[in-house]
């Protein structure tokens, strides 16, 4: 046999002894939940198309060894990943989903969380504030102390609290943050937006997951928050104004059901302005956006913006808008009217008196063609 043949021959063997006893150990714990006698099929190995033939075999090897060696590479990783975490630090407590909360006490554990984090709470930035005690700096780190989430605390409150480079931590992480600052009363004065939450009666709500009828006493801003579709909020109302701006919402769809102050929904990729409220109490404002049609529009509003003012044809964008499958009522276009009339106004008072009449009377021109537009059938 050479010795090439003979090494393939190991690499089956330790191979099939490892899937064999991976089955075994699989078998035993199922009789275990179940309360039965284990039953081994010893023709398990025979019926795998794997070890159809020794090729397929090999092959199978080769890969489960490759596989073996980047998981070894992983836990070396990972070992001394944990060791370097733990130099400077100070447990706080532990947290669901195997997480962690440790308080970072030298430069160097700052050093080691800016590394991971991809942020300047290390680099001497915040050394001198950690030494005097004046801010306290905690991170929510994984059972491999990985960090994912750092908290800048100065006193009782929280000034920040920032995923890797400096973005919203990952949704998954968010539970155990809260764990985390409730159980050490901590108030959050600044980037609670970073978490998806809003305090509301000094208790603090998930926006992805509000209780059904839910009334939110304030505003609810969700704009920069990178979302291309909105959390369902088709039941809650939102007693202040709404804002979901500046995102890439495709549509208005999970809209609360009804916003007592402005309704912000300007530089997103709308399409489409379903899932609009009926009634917005202030501005619905909603240019920037890529609207094929006006219908869905809120049916009452103290005012409506779906362009740029500054140009009657991008304000209502006739371009896209036939007339013909537009449903916005007589009121809507008198408020458009009317604010534009308003703006055009201002934007020409310091101008000559040749200019202004010559700006009245394009605005009579425009009125006439917004009403001829909207009124078509």
């Amino acid at each position: 046999m050479s010795d090439k043949l003979r090494t393939d021959v190991i690499t089956v063997r330790d191979y099939l002894y490892d899937v064999a006893g991976m089955y075994v150990d699989k078998v035993i714990e199922t009789a275990k939940h179940t309360k039965r006698k284990p039953r081994i099929r010893y023709d398990y190995l025979k019926t795998s198309n794997e070890f159809a033939t020794f090729d397929m075999a090999l092959d199978a090897a080769r890969q489960w060894h490759e596989h073996m060696a980047e998981e070894l590479a992983r836990r070396n990783k990972n070992k001394e990943l944990l060791k370097k975490s733990l130099v400077g630090v100070q447990h706080i407590m532990d947290l669901p989903g195997n997480m962690a909360a440790y308080q970072l006490m030298t430069p160097d554990a700052l050093d080691f969380e800016s590394e991971y984090m991809g942020h300047c709470v290390g680099r001497g930035s915040y050394d001198a504030g950690v030494e005097s005690g004046k801010t306290k700096i905690y991170s929510i780190r994984d059972e491999y102390g990985e960090p994912h989430v750092t908290l800048e605390v100065r006193g009782t409150e929280i000034y920040q609290i920032k995923g890797k480079q400096n973005k919203a931590p990952v949704r998954k992480y968010v539970p155990s943050v809260v764990k985390f600052i409730e159980s050490q009363k901590f108030d959050v004065v600044n980037d609670l937006k970073n978490l998806g939450l809003i305090r509301q009666d000094g208790k603090l709500y998930d926006i992805f997951n509000l209780p059904k009828n839910f009334v939110v006493k304030g505003d609810l801003d969700l704009s920069r928050m990178g979302l291309t579709e909105l959390p369902d909020l088709g039941t809650v109302t939102v007693l202040g104004s709404f804002n979901c701006g500046r995102n890439q919402l495709t549509s208005l769809v999970g809209a609360p059901e009804s916003v007592g102050g402005h309704f912000f929904c300007s530089e997103n990729q709308l399409t489409s302005l379903s899932g609009a409220p009926e009634s917005v109490g202030g501005d619905f404002l909603c240019d920037d956006n890529q609207l094929t049609s006006l219908e869905h529009a809120p049916k009452d509003a103290m005012s409506y913006i779906f362009g740029k003012l500054n140009n009657p044809k991008e304000m209502i964008a006739p371009e896209y808008l036939a007339g013909k499958n537009t449903d916005i009522h007589d009121k809507v276009l008198k408020i458009m009217i009317k604010n534009y009339k308003k703006h055009q106004a201002e934007n020409f008072q310091r101008g000559s008196k040749k200019v202004e009449a010559r700006t009245t009377g394009g605005l009579d021109k425009i009125s006439k063609f917004l009403k001829g537009l909207f009124r078509q059938k």
